[in-house]
């Protein structure tokens, strides 16, 4: 029996990310423990844990209710962060990385609060250690020389006396920093200084600043004779260190918000953690980065979730209980029951009359997101209950609690307020509490397939994807499809950093003020960040271009800036356009200095688009190569066989002629498909990336102990034209032709042309395409001789006279070079033609292959189709397995638990 706790993270937690530049993944999850890794591509990149009371990813048969009641619960946990903004940083919380962010929602009433971690935080593992650096002082002093050191808005200077050495003037230094405390200590060392960052004196980590020191910059400065120098004009310290490791305790009921407010620790819709790129000393590169937790421990009551038991049931959308009032839209999808209806008709009804023999709880399923609203329930005769459905930033699939009933007749009344929102009814359900889940009998032969692009995959542990796998009790052979949207590698492309300068001269005045102001255009001059630097004896125009730069790079979170000369250079941190809306602006309060600003605002930032990057190494991404080592360890553990699947699409593939990876029409126009994705070529280019994608995922399968399983997911020529021609006009593909028979491809206008009127042409592709699959199975397989192959081939999109000609290289795609043949024909079900249906799960047969070497591929999205008697006759014809497309439809529409699989029904519809 299984059960289901509140913020265990391999069953109640999930993982968001910052899209499309940054890519995370949660993996390795346990009841104590988890961890997240990926990479961030740009500055203000960002990825979350999320514990959500609205639950969209389970099942029906044990979703839980929507309880976000923490009264009581305790939780505590370990955490190492490695390549994130460190728990105990210094620079300003972008995107709140130093809190736990908290959502309530009671009776149509929305707040948010933030609670700063650190004071609930103990360090356990690692050390404070200040950051340094040193200045060695060469020369001999001469009275009145002018010798110091500055950083942020503090200086320690010294004036020569005519029996002052190096040595000495350094020790007058060393006690000026000592002495006069200001965030910085100092040892003298002959005529070296070494100088330790402690902290700003007024801050609660005065004296352990640890990391944030290695920020810090100091310029140095002499004037006078000439007889002195530094042997370094500035330093930025390093060597700082903090803490690693931290213990975190949070007792949620007596946790005010950072404002000193109550929390309503009872309706507590969502709680995020937060990690965010570290702070970049130059223009953002790549990095990978990975956060540990242990010790996750969630203690007190409140804990165990409930869920819909045995008796309970739904009363969906097109329910003949239901009358509706106004005007409804009605549509079809990923709903409970396949389907939803909405409106924004001001004082819109839907009332529904239903009987139930038992005492239960009502719930309403609807949908939250920004244009969502108000509406008022009643319940019998009981008084309104308001149910805001409006989320900013959000769209999600949710229950509302309405009511605990006994047996007997009730009358449910929802109404829409009258305001210009959309309200969506998904289905009501009458509900009997239940807090444990009994499994459900195995079926080896019927299996689901999973998505890496959806939340059923990307957004929660591996370990849950299989757990619900295994409640569902389908468990043949799955078919993982790794997606075509976030397995790779990014890389900016046509993004550009604005940049503004500033250029000094003259001559400044000791003891003055410089000023430089940075804000944005969106804000106004009242939201400035005032940079002042009082002129130090032996300034000049280049040291106080210096001394901006390195306050600048010490903490600001907006730009970063680069000292040339006496000219001071601002970089935005963010890329493209918006860079443009940073303002900069200096001034020198003097007839002497003077401050010349490039503009009023950062210019020459530009927005590009973000490209795979097929030539990085390794091509798919650190998310990727971490959750999918940890599924398939998971699939491993349960005894349940896999195969990988790519379709050769690529969501952010570049569909420039430079990249030339583009699958082409007739026109020159790249593929594009609604996934969406770029469909990619057969080039040589092309097939160098795909080797490379498909060794790297089979290195991982045989890392968790399964033996490489790869799927060629309809690696095919795209089956449709546009209104040119169809897709079979690559550059590479059409200069390979040719050069094999000295004349240019013909146009074929659409799929319906006569083979034989292009019977070149048509072997031509045909054995292109052949020889791109083989190339790629032979290259695995020298690594991995043991690894196994399948083709997913579908026979109703390729149901024309080119399409069966060009799509199925029969030389290549044999019994005896592939371990199986699957088949799909999700447009047959869609249709509810089963004769067609047939006919495809045979075609494995036609083509040669015995049973042992036979799949299909079922897909099930839409309710009204006929996709389960497709099931059922894939069953009986004794496949080796028959695939569910996919576990996301399987849950969120909610088809039946157990699944019947092998009832036997006629091939037509009546």
């Amino acid at each position: 029996m299984d059960s289901f706790y509140k913020l265990r993270p391999d069953r109640d937690l999930r993982c968001y990310f910052e899209q499309p530049t940054a890519i995370g993944a949660m993996f390795d999850a346990t009841a104590t423990s988890f961890r997240v890794s990926g990479e961030w591509r740009q500055q203000y990149d960002w990825g979350v844990v999320e514990g959500n009371r609205d639950n969209p990813i389970d099942h029906p048969a044990w979703r839980n209710f929507p309880n976000g009641d923490l009264r009581g619960v305790v939780l505590s946990y370990q955490e190492r962060r490695e390549n994130c903004i460190p728990m105990d940083s210094a620079l300003f919380p972008t995107v709140e990385w130093d809190k736990l962010r908290v959502w309530t929602e009671h009776a149509g009433v929305q707040k948010f609060h933030t609670i700063w971690l650190l004071p609930r935080s103990t360090a356990i593992g690692g050390e404070y250690q200040p950051a340094s650096c040193s200045f060695t002082l060469t020369g001999t002093p001469q009275a009145g020389d002018y010798v110091g050191l500055s950083w942020h808005t503090e200086h320690r200077t010294h004036q020569a006396y005519g029996t002052d050495t190096a040595e000495s003037i350094i020790q007058a230094l060393a006690d000026g920093f000592n002495n006069f405390p200001g965030g910085i200590e100092a040892t003298a060392n002959g005529n070296t200084i070494e100088l330790r960052y402690l902290g700003d004196p007024s801050a609660p980590n005065y004296r352990h600043p640890g990391a944030n020191g290695n920020r810090v910059g100091v310029y140095s400065f002499v004037s006078g004779s000439g007889s002195l120098a530094w042997d370094k004009t500035h330093a930025t310290m390093s060597g700082g260190t903090s803490p690693d490791l931290w213990r975190v305790d949070l007792d949620f009921e007596t946790l005010l918000d950072d404002e000193g407010n109550t929390i309503d620790w009872e309706h507590v819709r969502k709680l995020r953690w937060t990690y965010a790129a570290p702070l970049s000393d130059d223009e953002f590169a790549r990095q990978e980065f990975l956060v540990e937790i242990d010790e996750w421990h969630v203690t007190g009551p409140n804990r165990v979730y409930s869920f819909a038991g045995t008796g309970s049931r739904r009363i969906e959308d097109d329910d003949a209980s239901l009358t509706y009032y106004g005007i409804w839209e009605f549509a079809k999808g990923n709903y409970s029951g396949g389907s939803i209806r909405w409106s924004n008709d001001a004082g819109a009804e839907v009332i529904c009359r239903y009987y139930h023999p038992l005492p239960h709880v009502l719930l309403l399923g609807s949908r939250a997101l920004a244009w969502g609203g108000d509406v008022d329930v009643t319940v019998d005769s009981e008084a309104p209950i308001r149910q805001n459905f409006q989320v900013a930033g959000e769209d999600a699939l949710v229950r509302r609690h309405l009511a605990s009933l006994p047996a007997g007749h009730h009358e449910v009344r929802i109404q829409k307020l009258a305001d210009s929102s959309s309200f969506y009814f998904d289905f009501l359900e009458i509900a009997h509490p239940q807090t444990e889940f009994a499994p459900v009998p195995l079926d080896w032969q019927v299996s689901l397939s999973t998505d890496w692009d959806t939340d059923h995959s990307l957004t929660i542990p591996p370990e849950r994807t299989v757990a619900i796998i295994k409640r569902l009790g389908l468990v043949g052979r799955l078919n993982h499809y790794v997606g075509a949207m976030w397995f790779y590698q990014l890389r900016s492309k046509g993004n550009h950093y604005a940049s503004g300068e500033v250029t000094f001269s003259g001559s400044p005045v000791f003891s003055a003020i410089t000023e430089l102001r940075i804000g944005n255009a969106d804000y106004g001059p009242a939201f400035d960040t005032v940079f002042t630097h009082q002129n130090r004896a032996g300034d000049t125009a280049e040291t106080i271009a210096l001394a901006f730069a390195l306050r600048i790079n010490e903490g600001s979170t907006a730009v970063r800036a680069e000292a040339d000369g006496a000219t001071l250079r601002i970089f935005s941190r963010r890329l493209g356009s918006d860079g443009n809306k940073v303002t900069f602006s200096a001034e020198t309060y003097s007839e002497s200095f003077f401050a010349s600003a490039s503009g009023t605002q950062l210019s020459g930032g530009t927005d590009g688009e973000w490209v795979t990057d097929i030539t990085a190494t390794p091509k798919v991404n650190r998310a990727f190569r971490d959750w999918h080592l940890a599924f398939f360890k998971a699939l491993k553990a349960a005894s349940i066989d896999c195969v990988s699947a790519y379709s050769t699409e690529l969501r952010h593939g570049d569909a420039s002629l430079e990249e030339g990876i583009a699958q082409r029409y007739w026109d020159g126009a790249p593929v594009l498909l609604n996934t969406p994705a770029l469909q990619t070529n057969f080039s040589q280019k092309s097939l160098n990336y795909w080797k490379d994608v498909h060794l790297e995922t089979a290195a991982l399968m045989k890392e968790a102990g399964i033996v490489p399983y790869m799927q060629l997911g309809e690696v095919q020529y795209w089956y449709f034209p546009n209104a040119s021609g169809m897709p079979y006009y690559d550059e590479h593909t059409t200069a390979a032709f040719e050069n094999a028979y000295g004349r240019p491809m013909a146009r074929i206008a659409d799929q319906y042309q006569d083979p034989e009127n292009y019977a070149e042409e048509v072997h031509f592709l045909r054995t292109r395409l052949g020889a791109f699959c083989t190339a790629i199975i032979e290259y695995v397989r020298s690594t991995f001789p043991d690894a196994r192959w399948e083709v997913l081939y579908p026979p109703d999109v390729n149901d024309s006279p080119i399409g069966q000609q060009v799509n199925f290289p029969e030389n290549s795609w044999t019994p005896e070079r592939l371990n199986c043949l699957k088949t799909e024909s999700f447009t047959y079900a869609l249709t509810c033609d089963l004769e067609k249906s047939k006919q495809s799960i045979a075609t494995s047969a036609a083509k040669g292959f015995p049973r042992e070497k036979r799949a299909h591929l079922v897909g099930i999205s839409d309710y009204t189709s006929s996709w389960r008697k497709e099931l059922r006759i894939a069953v009986e014809e004794g496949l080796e397995s028959v695939t569910l497309f996919a576990l996301d439809q399987m849950c969120l529409v909610g088809y039946e638990a157990p699944l019947e699989t092998r009832r036997v029904y006629a091939f037509h519809e009546g």
